[in-house]
C-alpha cells in the first residue's frame, strides 16, 4: 500500500527568524520546505513543489492595519487556501500584532476558529490559567513589556481576544507533551487555524552545532534566541543584520552589517543554479 502524500502546510510568521525558526523542525524530517523571504516577490507557482511553506510578512513592527494587510496579502499570493494547514507563528512573549494578525489570518483563510497556544517550554515560556509565563515569571512583570519597537502584550491573550469576536481558544501548557496533547485532540478533519511559538527540534540543534558555516540573518544571538545561550556553534557563524547594536555580543561572529533581504538575495546570485526531479530551475 503507498503512503499518502503529506498535508502541505502554509506558515505566516511575523519575522524572518520566526519563520525560519518555524520551518526548521520540518525540513529536518524531510519534507520539501521553502521559507519566502518577501512575499511580494513570490507566487503560489513558485512554491506548488513545496510541502511546507513559511513566509515572512516582516510585520512585527508595524501598525497594526499594515500588518493585517500584509498578513492576507501573503495569504492570497501564495494561494492559502490550497493549504489544509494554516500556522500562524507568533512570538513566544506576544510581542508585535498577535491578536490583530492572528484575526486577520482568521478572515483570510475562512477558517472557523484559532487553536492559540504560544507556550515554548524549551526556553522556559508556559501558559498556566491563561497567563504566559517566562522562566516562571508573568509576562506583565517582564522586560518584554518594555521592548521599544514591540513592547508585549500585556492583557491576559484570552482577554484580548475576546474584543474581537472570533472564535479563539488559549490553551495552557508548560510542556512539549502538553503542546502535542492539544493537537491530538483535534477532531478529526478539523481545520482551525493554529497559532503558536516556534519548537526546539534536537534534529536542528545538532544540525546548527556540526554545520561548516551558520548565517544568522536577522537574529541578535541573544540569550532569548539561543535558549540562555546554549546554542553551540563548530563552524563559522555569519550574522546578517542592519542594526549594529543588535551584532552578537556573546558569539564569536563575522558580521555583515546589512539589510537581511538584500544580503540574501546578493548569496543567491552567487550560488550555482541545481534543477530539481521535475526539470525546474531552482536556487
Amino acid at each position: 500500500m503507498s503512503q499518502s502524500a503529506p498535508l502541505r502546510v502554509l506558515i505566516i510568521a511575523d519575522d524572518l527568524t520566526g519563520a525560519m525558526d518555524a520551518a526548521g523542525p520540518f525540513a529536518s524530517r524531510g519534507l520539501v520546505t521553502v521559507v519566502v523571504a518577501s512575499p511580494d516577490d513570490c507566487d503560489a507557482l513558485q512554491v506548488t513543489h513545496a510541502t511546507v511553506v513559511s513566509v515572512n510578512t516582516e510585520s512585527r513592527h508595524l501598525p497594526f492595519p499594515q500588518a493585517a494587510a500584509r498578513v492576507e496579502s501573503a495569504f492570497r499570493r501564495l494561494g492559502g487556501a490550497v493549504f489544509p494547514v494554516v500556522v500562524k507563528k507568533i512570538d513566544s512573549t506576544l510581542r508585535g500584532n498577535v491578536v490583530g494578525e492572528t484575526v486577520a489570518a482568521l478572515r483570510a483563510s475562512g477558517r472557523g476558529r484559532a487553536v492559540v497556544a504560544p507556550a515554548f517550554p524549551g526556553q522556559g515560556r508556559t501558559v498556566v490559567d491563561g497567563i504566559v509565563l517566562v522562566d516562571g515569571v508573568p509576562l506583565a512583570e517582564t522586560a518584554f513589556v518594555h521592548d521599544s519597537l514591540s513592547p508585549a502584550l500585556r492583557q491576559p491573550l484570552a482577554q484580548a481576544f475576546e474584543s474581537t469576536g472570533v472564535d479563539a481558544r488559549v490553551h495552557d501548557a508548560t510542556t512539549d507533551a502538553d503542546l502535542d496533547a492539544i493537537v491530538a485532540a483535534l477532531p478529526l478533519g478539523a481545520a482551525p487555524l493554529l497559532v503558536g511559538s516556534a519548537c526546539e527540534d534536537p534534529n536542528v540543534q545538532a544540525f546548527i552545532g556540526e554545520a561548516d558555516v551558520v548565517l544568522a540573518v536577522g537574529t541578535s544571538l541573544s540569550e532569548e534566541t539561543t535558549n540562555h545561550f546554549t546554542t553551540r556553534f563548530s563552524g563559522t557563524v555569519i550574522q546578517i543584520e542592519p542594526d549594529t547594536s543588535r551584532l552578537a555580543t556573546r558569539y564569536e561572529t563575522v558580521p555583515v552589517v546589512a539589510d537581511a533581504g538584500l544580503a540574501l538575495e546578493a548569496l543567491l546570485e552567487g550560488l550555482p543554479e541545481k534543477r530539481a526531479a521535475d526539470g525546474a530551475a531552482r536556487s
